[in-house]
């Protein structure tokens, strides 16, 4: 006794053992001979689904092919001469609907004749459909996935959309395997809304007048991998509200806005592309991020975005340091409110106009000199000396880590190391305070030491010689003319020397203080 398929609204009997007809079952774990034996039944079921649909929601005209005719048309690939295409034409004026059907992976070997049968339907809907094939060559149909999965790679070729509220040739579908898109005639229609990609969506070769992703927004998706390589886009380019393994663009030309926000990539790379207009990443968060050889025409944003990894165990930091390596801005470049969480590299960088980093948050370990100068010129040319002088001290830490890798001794590692313990390169005003300190009681102990004559009973049978070579020395100290009137009778020598290093470091909090409100 057979049973009817457990598909909904399915009025066809299972298939052999399945509890589903051949239509609806799953096809992916059969072998070569088993497709086989499914391939005949498929079609006819196929055919029998098209012509119980058309019966359901449409009256036959006297000029309608009647079912006979209608399957001898789609399953016989009888010529078009032999029914008129007026006749044709009426009968499937309609779209029709493909729900919850699994096609198989078509083989030579294995007989499936449904890609003929599909391409005399002129309007297609595939609705909640399993594709275990690769490519439907549905040119002269006009066509819309919903909701469909397809479990093998599939190449986007020629095709007509199926006007739909998105105007998109995919909608909400999942592709659990590689997806590519190349070689083909100008691209004139979107072809994502709202999809999910498992593995690498790959647009190559191609020239695109519609932006290829029309996503809802603030809808949250996946893409593994996205790789453009050698495509123009005369359209805007929109792709938000994803996250991404891995997204390379390469030797590509966006002629419109580019617009990428509140994404988050692991690794992202430009290779060798121009973007003529606006580029927007306003919110996205980048891992690894790299742009190579590239030049921005327009305004560039990164406004509130995140470079790198805030982890704080850090050796594995290095690999990800965010470079903008031989790449040109030629108009106003925005990093406002950005955190570089792993360094950035903006050595090789060619600037036209100074970008704005205000509110920057930038991990100096990994940022090399030239970075925090480029950074610090470009506050300096727009007056925000403030700013400017947070990233001075970044470019004097990291010019004393480059001295202390030569070899030696000289004055300028001397006066660097010492411009860094007595104030931080002027960044801190604390830290002059409390050696001023730390000095006035030092020379406080000496003077005691001095009244108490603890030289000459520590060591008393030098006295002599201690006390001929201190009055060379302080008859010396007491011509400085400027200075006379400070320096303390019988110890000139150290009043001096205390009295400069004092200056020194009074200077070096007033200069701390002046840099943190103006340079």
């Amino acid at each position: 006794m057979s049973c009817l398929c457990e598909v909904q609204n399915c009025n066809f009997d299972t298939f052999k053992q399945s509890s589903m007809c051949v239509l609806h079952m799953q096809k992916k774990n059969l072998n070569s001979k088993e497709l086989n034996c499914v391939a005949e039944d498929f079609d006819n079921k196929l055919v029998s689904y098209v012509i119980d649909y058309l019966d359901k929601r449409e009256e036959k005209t006297v000029q309608s092919l009647n079912d006979n005719d209608l399957r001898s048309y789609l399953l016989e690939n009888t010529e078009v001469h032999s029914f008129t295409q007026i006749r044709i034409n009426d009968r499937l004026r309609h779209a029709i609907t493909f729900d919850h059907i699994s096609f198989p992976k078509i083989d030579s070997f294995t007989g499936f004749n449904f890609v003929e049968i599909l391409n005399k339907i002129k309007k297609i809907h595939f609705n909640y459909c399993f594709f275990e094939c690769n490519y439907f060559k549905l040119e002269e149909s006009q066509t819309f996935y919903q909701d469909c999965t397809f479990l093998n790679w599939w190449n986007v070729g020629k095709a007509d959309i199926l006007a739909n509220e998105n105007s998109v040739l995919f909608q909400d579908c999942e592709f659990q395997e590689d997806v590519s898109i190349s070689k083909q005639s100008p691209l004139e229609f979107s072809l994502f809304n709202n999809c999910k990609f498992l593995k690498t969506l790959e647009l190559s070769n191609q020239l695109i007048n519609s932006s290829p992703f029309n996503n809802t927004d603030k809808v949250n998706l996946k893409c593994s991998k996205l790789k453009i390589e050698n495509c123009r886009f005369s359209a805007k380019f929109l792709f938000n509200n994803t996250k991404f393994d891995e997204v390379i663009i390469k030797d590509s030309i966006f002629e419109e806005k580019f617009e990428f926000k509140e994404n988050f990539v692991d690794k992202f790379e430009i290779i060798n592309s121009n973007f003529k207009k606006l580029f927007d990443a306003y919110k996205t968060k980048f891992i690894n991020f790299r742009s190579f050889k590239s030049i921005y025409d327009d305004f560039v944003g990164f406004e509130k975005c995140q470079f790198g990894i805030s982890e704080k165990n850090s050796e594995e930091k290095v690999g990800s340091v965010s470079s903008f390596t031989y790449t040109t801005f030629m108009s106003f470049t925005n990093f406002r409110n950005t955190k570089f969480n792993s360094g950035l590299d903006f050595k090789n960088t060619n600037l036209k106009e100074p970008p704005n980093f205000l509110n920057t948050e930038l991990d100096t370990k990994f940022t090399n000199r030239e970075t925090f100068r480029v950074i610090k010129d470009s506050f300096d040319k727009i007056g925000n000396h403030i700013e400017a002088n947070r990233f001075f001290v970044g470019e004097m830490q990291k010019y004393r880590e480059e001295l202390k890798l030569k070899k030696g001794w000289s004055q300028e590692k001397v006066i660097f190391h010492l411009n860094y313990l007595v104030s931080d390169f002027g960044s801190s005003y604390v830290r002059p305070i409390m050696w001023i300190l730390l000095t006035l009681y030092v020379f406080d102990l000496l003077v005691i030491g001095y009244e108490k004559n603890l030289l000459y009973k520590v060591v008393p049978i030098y006295n002599q010689e201690i006390a001929a070579v201190t009055g060379f020395l302080n008859s010396i100290a007491s011509y400085a003319l400027p200075f006379k009137k400070f320096l303390l009778p019988g110890m000139e020598l150290i009043s001096l020397v205390f009295y400069i290093i004092i200056i020194s470091l009074v200077w070096q909090a007033v200069n701390a203080l002046k840099r943190h409100t103006k340079r």
